[in-house]
């Protein structure tokens, strides 16, 4: 993680450096050093490590939050509050914030302490620093389920925000929560479901569902949404990342061509975008712009395989001459997407769509074992 950290006197300076050199001996913490500070301007312009503001703090922070950074505010909460105010959007997507105070007594996340990660780091900082966490969150002052914090160590998409706060509700006033899993997507073993049953989570499968329960807390797979309504009545739905496309294309084909097939093909499989794993391909294509770009705009890893690579992949694939004279594999999209999602023996049975063709572009997709687990 990123964590952009920023003073605003001499003290604050003095702790930052202090983090800094914390945290080139911890490898899940990077720390860039910025100052706001006048008094400190000439400071800084011999010190390689910490870069001076010139500009207003909220383009900084707004900066910090286009980046993606966790933020660390050594100073006065005020401060950051007034700096991210005009940057906060949505809990599923907003940097984290943490204040500390130029005396390193305290470490507050501010925002984003779950989903984005600032509880985690806030007790990291406190922890390097000899300071106290003073953490907020009622589910974890509480010592309680957290489904967001479940969501994100599961890497599962939260489609509706508004459900974390009814099911967290639930937590808080010691009442069962049931979550319906559905089983084609996604697995959980017995240990990690009884361990969720000790916090009073009920945990449902969609292979021996109960008949007679059709409200749940929590849902967990593939659904149809009709009329604005998905088909699973749930407070919270919650989608596991489980498909890898497997793209080949001709040169020069653009990120908007590459997207525009991708998505009429997921749309007519009910596949949400937000589902996609990663996107894969044969490594003759790891520099073409359009699947670079596609992969960046999905936020998701671009992976490539060798054609020996491909080729040892066992299965039934639709095979090309052509396309093995080209690149070396008879087959790039079927075998990227099944190479992808993990799979050796058998692979073509990961497949869930085999080999669409359009305008230059291929495209199949491959289901990933995916496992969830009670995160302890």
């Amino acid at each position: 993680m990123i964590l952009s950290a920023i003073c605003f006197t001499k003290s604050g300076y003095e702790q930052m450096k202090k983090l800094k050199n914390i945290c080139g001996q911890n490898q899940e913490l990077e720390l860039s050093c910025f100052c706001k500070c006048s008094a400190l301007k000439e400071k800084c312009a011999d010190d390689p490590d910490v870069r001076y503001v010139e500009y207003a703090l909220d383009d900084w922070a707004k900066e910090r939050f286009e980046e993606k950074d966790a933020i660390l505010f050594i100073g006065a909460a005020g401060i950051a509050v007034r700096s991210v105010a005009g940057c906060v959007r949505s809990k599923l997507c907003d940097s984290p914030v943490i204040v500390m105070d130029d005396r390193a007594r305290f470490v507050i996340p501010i925002l984003s302490g779950h989903i984005g990660g600032a509880n985690e780091t806030a007790h990291m900082i406190a922890d390097a620093m000899k300071a106290v966490p003073v953490i907020t969150t009622s589910t974890d002052i509480n010592n309680k389920f957290a489904i967001d914090l479940f969501a994100k160590k599961n890497e599962l998409v939260i489609y509706n925000k508004d459900g974390i706060a009814k099911v967290s509700s639930k937590v808080l006033d010691c009442r069962a929560v049931d979550i319906l899993i559905d089983t084609n997507l996604c697995r959980i073993d017995e240990k990690d479901a009884a361990m969720l049953e000790e916090k009073g989570i009920k945990i449902h499968l969609t292979e021996n569902r109960d008949s007679e329960k059709k409200d749940f807390d929590v849902y967990i797979g593939k659904f149809v949404v009709s009329n604005g309504k998905p088909e699973i009545n749930a407070k919270l739905y919650l989608l596991p990342k489980v498909y890898v496309l497997g793209i080949g294309c001709r040169r020069g084909k653009t990120k908007e061509e590459i997207g525009a097939f991708v998505t009429d093909v997921l749309k007519s499989l009910n596949i949400d975008k937000r589902q996609i794993r990663k996107i894969a391909s044969v490594d003759i294509k790891k520099d073409e712009e359009g699947l670079l770009l596609f992969a960046e705009e999905l936020n998701v890893p671009f992976e490539t395989f060798t054609p020996d690579e491909l080729n040892k992949i066992q299965g039934d694939f639709s095979e090309s001459d052509f396309v093995m004279s080209k690149v070396g594999t008879g087959c790039v999209s079927e075998r990227a997407a099944a190479a992808g999602s993990g799979s050796l023996f058998e692979a073509d049975k990961s497949l869930v769509l085999r080999k669409q063709a359009e305008n230059g572009i291929t495209l199949a997709i491959a289901k990933s074992e995916w496992r969830l687990t009670s995160y302890e």
